[in-house]
């Protein structure tokens, strides 16, 4: 499977230069099994790339029986990165942080203004490691659970189980809400008429350099340099890179 650097190179490749065609195949592959693990990789780089550019996104709950759908809005947010869950204690409200490792069993992203975890999948089931999202939890306490989906399964998707079940304490993750987000994979235009949510900003921060870390080694920005941090920071940034190889 493709990783998720490569997948999101790819999908801003299309969507900068052959959009319709990227999105036609989302939307046709749907139906074809042999396609789920490459949609699945290009969906989630398409879908992260729609919500750190903000814009409005149909949501809702799945903890309420009979819920409505709604529609909030999110504002453009700078990517960052990070390692383990205390990390997410460096971050800042117009942060959208990304895990470092390919393979981060609860989540594809995390933001905190408004405070969620966003988990992309382009299946009906989808199981969280309630292990993971605890210890997540412990760093940002009030967040919510959002399952990023396409269009196709929006409608259908479901409240989803946390595993192992067997060892999962129903106290714990009380307070953690799920809801599901569709990002569409067809040309659509918001409801005329529908009413949006304005999530209340959170108080200014001092800023923080992008690559999250809670150790006392020099930070890791993928971008290549540290756009917070001083020069003689970033020397120290490229030296310890240049070790690790």
């Amino acid at each position: 499977m493709a990783t998720r650097y490569v997948a999101r190179k790819i999908t801003e490749y299309y969507e900068s230069r052959k959009r319709q065609d990227l999105l036609e195949f989302l939307k046709n592959s749907a139906v074809d099994p042999k396609c789920a693990s490459l949609r699945g990789a290009l969906f989630e780089g398409y879908a992260c790339r729609q919500l750190w550019n903000g814009g409005k996104f149909k949501v809702c709950s799945l903890d309420a029986v009979g819920a409505h759908d709604r529609y909030i809005e999110l504002k453009p947010l700078q990517r960052c990165y990070f390692s383990e869950p205390q990390d997410l204690a460096g971050m800042q409200a117009h942060h959208y942080a990304l895990p470092m490792s390919s393979n981060f069993p609860s989540v594809d992203a995390v933001t905190l203004d408004p405070p969620l975890f966003l988990q992309i999948t382009v299946s009906l089931e989808h199981s969280v490691v309630a292990n993971e999202i605890l210890q997540l939890l412990a760093v940002i306490p009030t967040a919510s659970l959002y399952f990023v989906v396409p269009s196709d399964i929006f409608a259908q998707f479901k409240c989803q189980k946390y595993e192992p079940a067997d060892k999962v304490d129903p106290s714990a993750l009380k307070t953690l809400k799920q809801y599901v987000l569709e990002i569409p994979t067809t040309h659509s235009n918001l409801p005329a008429g529908e009413k949006i949510e304005h999530l209340p900003p959170l108080p200014n921060t001092q800023p923080r350099c992008d690559a999250l870390t809670t150790s006392n080694k020099p930070c890791r920005n993928l971008k290549g340099q540290c756009q917070i941090h001083p020069p003689e920071h970033n020397k120290k940034q490229k030296r310890g890179d240049a070790a690790d190889e």
